[in-house]
Formats: structure tokens, sequence, C-alpha cells
């Protein structure tokens, strides 16, 4: 009777256990079709090839999408505050087309209108010249530093013509900078942008209007195991996959520390906003919240604080200088210890991409995780990847592929 009941009781939990999982997946779907409806979504594209049929907006990538179609709509992504996210296919293969704001009428408007002898409304864009200064101290202004790039090299570097010949200033129409101002304005993009070469970075293979176009770069489930899907959840147990997507984050967070002019924080640290390639390199693909040293030395020191918690900005934790009262300029931890504790451990209901690895090195991942975990701040011009963490973590992980059932 013992084992009978110990049966019932499992059956009864499975059950149970299913019909929980279908109706939190019902509800998320649910809610994900209120927040993203298709209609909403490409009623946003048509307005925008409108603008561009009408000659207001311009990108080397409109005609695509426009005119012969063969950017085609797929699914909407995101649909919060404004910003849009949609996911697309370009000849067959996935892209992602992605706007700070879903209209051009939503972008700070810094031209002057008039209105013209047909008594149309007409855009009164600045003269190459000043245009060309604007991009450079609005690119400049975002990053807080010096640029090693002229004003018309950079104005080259930023936009991409959809004309075949060698780009010009002298060649911008009017429409084409209306649409790059408006680009200007997101900071993902002028990010991604002015740093094409960083091959963490997606890449930008064009724009329409205040709309660009991207590389495809998913989570997966290896990085973001699904808590609504037990075949992915099951799917990513394998040691041998997760291994190699933690060597190439601990990678890439080196590469972030070591490739900039100053030291970039991720100060929004959760799987969904890095994305894996085939060949296992980790990309960034939503930068919104991460700033270079002196634009977070601003951010940590404004607040007034009588703890540290109230200094923390996201996942770049501050520290409070309670002498002063005031919150010190400095980030108490690191862009690795924040994925040490959102990624790689157990975080607000995800397992954790290190959880159940090889009985043989369970006690190696598990205390160098944990020294991760404790990671402190770093002084000025200390590398990531000079830290006896970083290292230890990078051969911890490369060591436990050995055990690895192949």
């Amino acid at each position: 009777m013992r084992k009978v009941s110990k049966r019932l009781l499992v059956r009864s939990l499975v059950v149970g256990m299913i019909v929980l999982v279908i109706y939190f997946t019902h509800e998320v779907s649910r809610s994900l079709a209120i927040i993203c409806p298709d209609e909403k979504a490409k009623k946003i594209l048509k307005d925008l090839c409108q603008l561009y049929e009408s000659n207001h907006v311009d990108g080397n990538l409109c005609y695509d999408l426009c005119q012969t179609e063969s950017i085609q709509y797929v699914s909407c992504f995101n649909y919060h505050r404004g910003k849009v996210v949609f996911r697309g296919s370009w000849k067959g293969d996935p892209v992602i087309l992605k706007s700070k704001y879903s209209h051009l009428s939503d972008y700070p408007r810094p031209f002057a209108s008039i209105v013209d002898k047909e008594g149309a409304m007409r855009t009164v864009v600045p003269d190459i010249a000043l245009f060309t200064s604007m991009v450079y101290h609005q690119v400049k202004g975002q990053f807080g530093f010096e640029l090693e790039m002229t004003e018309e090299d950079l104005l080259k570097h930023m936009w991409k013509s959809k004309y075949s010949r060698e780009d010009t200033p002298e060649g911008l129409t009017d429409s084409e900078i209306v649409s790059l101002w408006a680009l200007l304005q997101q900071e993902e993009f002028v990010l991604n942008k002015f740093w094409n070469q960083f091959r963490h970075y997606p890449e930008i293979y064009g724009t329409c209007g205040h709309f660009y176009i991207l590389e495809y770069v998913p989570p997966g489930y290896i990085l973001n195991p699904s808590a609504i899907s037990m075949q992915h959840q099951l799917a990513s147990l394998p040691w041998l996959n997760r291994a190699k997507v933690a060597m190439a984050m601990v990678e890439f967070i080196g590469a972030v520390d070591d490739q900039f002019p100053e030291k970039l924080h991720l100060c929004d640290v959760k799987h969904s906003n890095f994305g894996v390639t085939q060949d296992w390199v980790v990309k960034a693909i939503d930068v919104d919240i991460t700033f270079f040293q002196n634009q977070l030395d601003t951010t940590l020191n404004q607040p007034e604080c009588s703890s540290a918690q109230e200094c923390h900005f996201f996942d770049c934790k501050g520290s409070c200088n309670t002498t002063s009262g005031r919150c010190n300029s400095q980030r108490s931890n690191t862009n690795l210890q924040a994925v040490c504790a959102d990624i790689f451990s157990r975080h607000y209901g995800t397992p954790g991409l290190l959880r159940l690895p090889p009985t043989q090195v369970a006690r190696q991942i598990d205390s160098v995780l944990q020294e991760c975990l404790q990671q402190k701040g770093l002084p000025l011009g200390t590398k990531i990847s000079e830290t006896p963490v970083y290292q230890r973590l990078l051969e911890v992980l490369k060591n436990s592929l050995q055990y690895v059932e192949r």
C-alpha cells in the first residue's frame, strides 16, 4: 500500500506541475500578446515606410524593407515604454529591427520646421558643416571622452549610404540627415555603431529612418533556460555546452574591460541581455544600461546616502561614505562579480549556468564561484583579466571539459 501511495503521490505531483506549467505558459503568452501585438508592430513599420516613400527618412535598407519587401516582419519581441524590438527575416536570414521609440515624431527635433509655398510643413536641416559638428559633439557627449577621429571621418563612420559609391558628407540628403540624427539619439545604436569592430556586439547591417537592422543573436536555452519549458530545461543539462558558454562569457567580460579607452561597466546583467553565436561567441544584445568609467563615476557620486544599498545602480554596486553622507564614486563590485551572481549562480528562479557540474570538479567550481561572488571593485588601471579569480575561473572551466562524456 505504501508503494502504491507513493506512486499516486508522485503522479499527482507531476500532473500538478504540468498543469501549472501550461497555465503559466498561457498567461505569459497572453500578456506578451497584449504588450506586443503584431497589428501594432506592423502599423509602426507601415508608418516608417510611408515616411520613406514621401522622402522624409532614408537609409541603406529602406528599399529592402519598403519596396522589395525582402525584409519581412516576423514577430514582436518588445514594446515597452516606447522601445520596440522586432524579429524579421532578410533574404531568409533572421534579423532584428530595433528603435528606442516607435515613431520618428517621438524623437527630439532640433531642426526648425516651416510651411512651404504649397502649404506643407517642411523641416529645415542644417548645412553639412554644422551637421557634421553636431554629430561629433553628440557622440562625444555620450561617451564622455575625446574621439580619435576627425568630424568628417566620424560622420562617414556613423552613416552607411545606400549607394555603392564611397560615402561623402556632401552626399547626405535632408532625409538622411533627419534619419541619422534620430539614430544618434539612441545610446545603444551609437555604442554598437561606433565600436562596430568589437566582435562582442551584434553586427549592424543598416538602417531605415530611426530603425536599425542588426544581427540576430538569441540567448538560447543554454544561457537562458526557460522556466516554462521542460524540454529546454532538459536539453540544457549537458555540462559541455554550458561550460563553453561560461568560458565565452568570462572572455567577453575580459574584452569589455580591455578594448575601450575607458572601462565599460555593465549595470544590467541578465540572461536575456546576451546572445551566443554558433561558434561560442557571447554578444551583448541589450546595452541600454552600460557606462564608461567617467559616466559611472558621476552616476554613483550623486545621491546622498546612509547605507551602501542606497548607492547601488542596478548591478553596479556603490558604497556610502557615512562621514560625508554621500555615495563614493568608485564601484564596489565588478562586471565579473555581477555575471557570477546573476548568470552563473541561481538567481530569481533561474537555475544558474554552472549548476550540476561534473563531480570531479564540483568543489573547485563552487569554490571559485564563491570567490567570484565576493570580488570587490578594482583600482583604476587594473584589468579584470589580471585578477586571480578571473584566471582561476577560466582554468577550472577549461579543466572541467575533460570529464564530460562526448
